[in-house]
């Protein structure tokens, strides 16, 4: 075998001109990127800013905390619990979604009723209740509006058809053909 060195298939760089071209060329690819991320920001926050953030009718308060009887040490004693149990929330009058939204913890597993659970979510519940009842005062709705309060006289039922008006036929759809 011969010992011969061997080529550097290694590119030699061009000339300063074509350095420059080259720094200029990922200058525009950078700033390009730049752009487009601000581009995608600007128009995240700029949706986020255009939809209208809904007021939840939900808690006042801070929700109670659920106490359990728990056996220790050859007694019992009282601690918190996960939760309230479904008999503790059917006695306050609530349901357990309702209460969950209104930020109340629910244990599922628990079937044990605590008097002193049920006061405190009677008293809790009671107090939301005033607050939605309050707060739907002052946006101006009406209190126990009827069918009659709620649609203006003159006004069409939905699937009702108004005078001079001709119903619109039926769109066809597509269908497979039978076996």
């Amino acid at each position: 075998m011969s010992s011969t060195p061997r080529k550097s298939k290694a590119k030699k760089k061009g000339t300063k001109a074509e350095v420059v071209e080259d720094a200029e060329k990922v200058e525009k690819a950078v700033e390009k990127e730049v752009k487009k991320e601000v581009k995608r920001v600007e128009g995240a926050v700029h949706r986020s800013a255009e939809r209208p953030r809904a007021k939840a009718a939900g808690p006042v308060g801070r929700a109670p905390v659920a106490t359990v009887l728990a056996r220790h040490r050859g007694g019992t004693i009282s601690r918190h619990g996960r939760g309230f149990s479904f008999g503790e929330l059917s006695s306050a009058g609530l349901s357990a979604a309702t209460a969950a939204r209104w930020g109340a913890r629910v244990d599922y597993r628990r079937g044990s009723v605590v008097e002193a659970n049920v006061g405190a979510l009677k008293g809790w519940a009671s107090s939301q209740a005033a607050a939605a009842k309050a707060e739907r005062k002052s946006d101006g709705q009406l209190e126990h509006a009827g069918p009659a309060a709620k649609e203006p006289e003159g006004s069409a039922k939905k699937g009702a058809k108004s005078a001079g008006k001709v119903a619109k036929p039926a769109r066809k759809t597509r269908r497979k053909p039978g076996p």
